[in-house]
């Protein structure tokens, strides 16, 4: 038996979370307070390649993909949907994005950019049509190692961190605030698909 294919409201809730979390992702690099840890890795090669920030995204993502057929992370329809359009989304969002104009409203856009991004990943994790690349390589990292996944996140992001900032990423005091502020944004993005998922005419969106 052929299994059970998603229904369109699932993909348009997963676009919807592509979407959302791209323009958290961007408000967050905008500002220039420094940048979650793949996006330090992902600014930093953008400087030594001549390729833009979403082809960077895009073919690290690639490159990514054939690492976790390595760890026996198999791609799913998401994993493959996420490669191909975060980078180009965030690429196209930071170019209509205004610079902030005080120091305040910068921390304002960064924060801000936190908790939509945190939003973002709940929605587009909801429909259960696959985790990103980068969460893929976790899981099967985490599995070969036998390491809980939490120590494993920490450890790729700290390796990532630094090898982004040594090519010249933005690591600040904003990388720092993700550490602590991404957690709490993604819990509050579930809370709020738990609550579509009670709205009879919303729940085909996020129920898998």
């Amino acid at each position: 038996m052929l299994a059970r294919l998603p229904t369109w409201q699932r993909f348009v809730c997963f676009f919807l979370g592509l979407l959302v979390m791209s323009m958290g992702n961007a408000m967050m690099i905008k500002p220039g307070l420094g940048a979650p840890s793949w996006d330090i890795l992902h600014l930093g090669l953008a400087k030594h390649l001549p390729l833009s920030l979403g082809s960077v995204i895009l073919w690290l993502g690639v490159v990514i993909l054939f690492i976790n057929l390595f760890l026996d992370v198999r791609p799913s329809i998401g994993l493959c949907l996420n490669v191909l359009f975060v980078g180009p989304l965030m690429q196209w969002i930071l170019a209509l994005l205004p610079m902030p104009a005080t120091p305040v409203m910068a921390w304002v856009m960064f924060i801000s950019g936190t908790i939509i991004c945190g939003i973002g990943i709940s929605l587009y994790i909801s429909p259960k049509l696959g985790s990103g690349p980068r969460d893929g390589m976790m899981l099967g990292l985490s599995q070969r190692l036998k390491l809980p996944v939490g120590v494993t996140k920490y450890g790729i992001d700290l390796v990532v961190s630094l090898i982004g900032w040594r090519l010249g990423g933005p690591l600040g005091l904003g990388s720092l605030v993700t550490v602590f502020l991404v957690g709490p944004a993604v819990q509050f993005g579930h809370y709020l698909v738990r609550r579509i998922a009670t709205v009879p005419a919303l729940a085909p969106f996020v129920a898998a």
